[in-house]
């Protein structure tokens, strides 16, 4: 099965779970806090970045788009 035939529903969907997960563990868990706010002290842009789930969860998309080499443009 595949989503619009541009990629695999199994493939998508781990990336959604995985894309999610690791975003929402690194803006929000305490654990992962000392390393929030060592970014937010070296950079204001970097540690927004860090801390909104919604805007880091676009670049961990991308990186794992570009590393997976998910082929979301080519059909059949």
């Amino acid at each position: 099965m595949s989503l619009f035939g541009l990629i695999n529903m199994k493939d998508f969907l781990f990336l959604a779970l995985f894309v999610g997960t690791l975003s929402m563990t690194v803006t929000k868990s305490t654990i992962i806090r000392p390393f929030r706010v060592w970014v937010a002290d070296r950079n204001d842009l970097a540690g927004e970045l860090v801390q909104c789930p919604f805007c880091f969860s676009h670049w961990v998309a991308l990186i794992a788009v570009i590393i997976l080499k998910f082929r979301v443009t080519e059909f059949g």
